[in-house]
Parts: structure tokens; C-alpha cells; sequence
């Protein structure tokens, strides 16, 4: 992590989490999680190795905004990807710096402009209720 500034990470119950590699006494980071979403602050541009144990397909998304990482090797359309948590959730966001802010809203007349699902990124889900969203459904 010698080139990353910082971590960063949402939880709907305590909010923001961040790790500070040069400033520990900022951090309160401490752990990453399969199924959650970061945000990497670095220092160039880079490709990011992660090593660990195989990500589980399901993810629980509690009622609110949930920053989580999607584990699947196979890139799907999101309203696909979004059918095992159909009617309990309002919006999937991305944000691409290029495209900018990206999104899909099914109950929108026009559902946004973000159409696929990709292994490696990061997405925000807003929840209505607390529940178990299966990647590969």
C-alpha cells in the first residue's frame, strides 16, 4: 500500500472509515472486507492486486445508502444483477472518472445511463430495507 494516500469505506450505521497508511492516529480502518466497496486514494495511476479468500455471491445491504464491491467475474446488466432485491432498493450509483457519476433507477421513466455491472468496481446501492443482495442470481 506504499502508493496509497488513503482507504476509504461507508457504513450506514457508523458512517465513514478511513485509513491513513501515513497517519494511524486518523485511521479507524482497520480491516477490508469482501463485499464492501472502497475508495483508494492514490498516488498514480495503477492496477491494485488484491489476494484473499473467494468472495461470497451475497451481500448484506442495510436500509440507506450501502458502498459495496461487486464479486462476481462475470459482468451483468444491472437490472439483471439487481432482480434478487427487486422492490427494495432505489437507486445503484457509480462513479467513473472519466463518465462521471453513473445510475440506475427502475422506478425512473429514464432508468439512468449506467447499464453494466463489472468485477473489480465499486457501486453505491440506497436500500429501502435491510436485505441480502445475491450477485449471481
Amino acid at each position: 500500500m506504499e502508493k496509497c494516500q488513503s482507504v476509504w469505506t461507508y457504513n450506514p450505521d457508523s458512517g465513514w472509515l478511513c485509513y491513513f497508511p501515513n497517519n494511524l492516529q486518523k485511521s479507524n480502518l482497520w480491516n477490508m472486507e469482501a463485499g464492501v466497496g472502497y475508495l483508494l486514494l492514490m498516488k498514480d495511476v495503477r492496477d491494485l492486486t488484491i489476494q484473499g479468500t473467494k468472495p461470497n455471491s451475497s451481500v448484506l445491504l442495510k436500509k440507506g445508502k450501502n458502498l459495496v464491491g461487486y464479486n462476481s467475474q462475470t459482468s451483468m446488466y444491472v437490472v439483471d444483477c439487481m432482480k434478487s432485491i427487486s422492490g427494495k432498493y432505489i437507486s445503484v450509483y457509480k462513479y467513473d472518472p472519466i463518465k462521471k457519476w453513473q445510475w440506475y433507477a427502475p422506478k425512473m421513466p429514464f432508468n439512468g445511463n449506467l447499464h453494466e455491472m463489472k468485477d473489480g468496481e465499486g457501486y453505491w446501492i440506497e436500500a429501502l430495507e435491510n436485505c441480502f443482495w445475491d450477485i449471481n442470481p
